[in-house]
């Protein structure tokens, strides 16, 4: 899946796991967050359909409270992601972004299931 991206950004992935909440595969790769999984995986996460994109923060915490204050609409509250914390928002111009924390740490990665 990211040996595209790989090429594109002149870089290796640097983080890979499928989500056990969820099932579907994760990749990041640069400034690139992709999502693989069947179609049956897929079809019930309407939210990663609906998000335009996925932008990687240090820390989650903040942005809804900014956000609204911003004239965004949060639509996905602040929510436990296998890296941290996340949350999604609708901008006032109708895009659809998921704030997620992106690195995993040794509190954060219980339950992450890492490819060899």
């Amino acid at each position: 899946m990211t040996a595209f991206y790989e090429r594109l950004q002149g870089t290796e992935r640097d983080m890979y796991f499928t989500c056990p909440q969820r099932e579907p595969t994760l990749a990041v790769l640069g400034s690139f967050l992709l999502v693989e999984g069947t179609e049956e995986v897929l079809a019930v996460l309407a939210p990663f359909r609906a998000t335009d994109g996925t932008l990687l923060v240090d820390s989650a915490d903040a942005y809804p409270a900014r956000l609204e204050a911003e004239g965004a609409e949060v639509v996905e509250p602040l929510h436990r992601v296998p890296t941290g914390a996340g949350s999604t928002a609708r901008h006032p111009d109708g895009t659809v972004i998921e704030y997620a924390e992106h690195r995993p740490t040794p509190e954060k990665d219980q339950g992450l299931q890492m490819p060899p």
